[in-house]
């Protein structure tokens, strides 16, 4: 059990490149870029990528079974996906938190957002499972 991911380990690994990009100024800008040419233009092979390529997600998934038994694969992958947006928002709109808190927030500080995400999305993935529904 020594080399067992922990739930936070898995959270810190998915975000942390993520919330370290958007503090440095020169990729923060390259990456917001990168996302609008993605969204917007369809013939573009970054759209492509930002939409149907899975692959550096898919190798989250066997981690977070180990860490949660208990998720059926399906939970996992919708808790991935809510977690991405909150990520995604972090990156993109963190200076709107700064302007909804009127400055209370600490939205200046990498490691402050970073254990901040990490903790929301720990909380996400150790929720209890969903019931089946009928």
């Amino acid at each position: 059990m020594g080399n067992l991911p922990s739930g936070a380990r898995c959270c810190r690994s998915c975000c942390c490149p993520g919330v370290r990009w958007s503090f440095d100024e020169g990729g923060r800008g390259l990456f917001i870029q990168f996302l609008e040419r993605g969204h917007l233009d369809q013939d573009s092979p970054i759209y492509d990528t930002l939409h149907n390529d899975t692959s550096h997600l898919k190798r989250f998934i066997p981690y977070f079974q180990k860490v949660l038994p208990e998720l059926s694969p399906e939970e996992i992958y919708w808790r991935l996906h809510f977690s991405l947006g909150a990520l995604h928002y972090t990156i993109t709109s963190l200076s709107r938190l700064n302007a909804l808190s009127d400055g209370a927030c600490n939205t200046g500080c990498f490691e402050e957002t970073l254990e901040r995400i990490i903790d929301y999305v720990e909380a996400g993935f150790r929720m209890a499972p969903r019931p089946k529904s009928a």
